[in-house]
């Protein structure tokens, strides 16, 4: 991928420079005095255009030749005041989840069961360039321990959806890498996972997230149509029961927005009002933290207004936030700046090895 970068990158040089004039008719040299014609404006505004661009293209080789996005999940006790009331970072600030730079945690989701309030993320491994589901308890100071996992597949898994229901555990994980989205039951909580079924396939969905509305079950993702994008296409199924059947929406999709369609955490209610995180990726994937209000969820559409855009910044430092839930009073979200790819690498080597790259 870097390398087609690279390669594009020399191929729009060499175009603007004029090193595939060669290639072009060659036109008659004007009279000796005679002053050439003036470059048309919108030609040379062409040309800057173009070289404009290439800069960026390489600047952005470089950048991903030697860094590389770096996760991490941040988390404080609300004192009763969430971000659904407060609609901006916290005077307070954040804390983070510490992880030992080999890998990275995103996608957080805590969940109070028996009194206990546990955090599943997902793990992202650098050596292996693939996530796997972890776990860890939390209390009021902080986790006890690093997360450890819990739900390992030959494929990449992430956003673990986890709620209770029936006196027991249930887990929704994104698995678009499978092109299914899968509905698991806790055997063992937090560590034991069984498969009790399949609730969507042959299908690359993001993010899958559910809801009860209205007497009916509903689930939001957004769907990559052929080779088009993983965020801007917002997709609704409902059923009777979350095990399913799930029926797919009649108007799907029901929103093309890059700006909101993705979801970023669990929906909840407040008031009467059915609130809605969402990702706003139109600077970038997970740029930003938004929410919206539904105003209408039925079997005719949907309608949302977002009404909060929270960015990264002072009150949360990197380049993206995009993800929200709470448990128990502590609030959770997520976001990444970039590290060096070779301390990515150093940290991902066994004990011995790394000092010698």
């Amino acid at each position: 991928f870097q390398d087609m970068l690279a390669r594009s990158a020399s191929l729009i040089v060499a175009a603007v420079n004029g090193a595939a004039r060669s290639h072009l008719p060659v036109l008659p040299e004007p009279p000796s005095g005679a002053s050439s014609p003036p470059m048309p404006p919108a030609t040379k505004l062409g040309v800057r255009a173009a070289k404009a661009m290439a800069r960026r293209i390489v600047q952005q080789i470089y950048h991903l030749c030697y860094n590389a996005p770096h996760w991490r999940v941040g988390w404080r006790q609300t004192g009763g005041s969430d971000l659904y009331e407060l609609r901006a970072h916290p005077q307070s600030g954040w804390r983070d989840l510490a992880d030992d730079g080999s890998r990275f945690y995103a996608d957080p989701f805590p969940v109070l069961y028996r009194g206990q309030v546990t955090l599943f993320v997902e793990d992202y491994i650098h050596r292996t360039g693939k996530a796997i589901l972890s776990a860890v308890a939390f209390g009021p100071n902080g986790p006890a321990g690093t997360p450890k996992p819990v739900l390992e597949l030959p494929y990449h898994l992430s956003y673990p959806f986890v709620f209770e229901r029936d006196g027991e555990m249930w887990m929704v994980p994104e698995s678009g890498a499978n092109r299914s989205v899968d509905l698991y039951r806790a055997s063992a909580f937090p560590g034991g996972w069984v498969k009790e079924a399949t609730l969507l396939s042959d299908i690359v969905a993001s993010d899958a997230t559910l809801t009860e509305h209205g007497g009916r079950w509903w689930m939001f993702a957004t769907v990559r149509d052929g080779g088009g994008a993983f965020s801007d296409q917002l997709h609704l199924w409902s059923a009777p029961v979350f095990r399913g059947p799930w029926t797919p929406h009649p108007k799907n999709p029901l929103l093309i927005d890059i700006a909101s369609a993705r979801p970023a955490g669990r929906m909840v209610s407040r008031g009467g009002q059915l609130l809605r995180p969402v990702q706003d990726c139109r600077r970038s994937y997970g740029a930003a933290l938004g929410i919206a209000r539904v105003t209408r969820l039925d079997d005719t559409g949907f309608e949302q207004v977002v009404e909060t855009i929270l960015n990264p910044g002072a009150g949360w430092a990197g380049r993206k936030l995009h993800t929200l839930n709470e448990a128990g009073g502590l609030e959770f979200i997520d976001g990444s700046a970039m590290a060096p790819r070779w301390k990515q690498r150093r940290e991902s080597m066994p004990s011995g090895l790394g000092d010698k790259q």
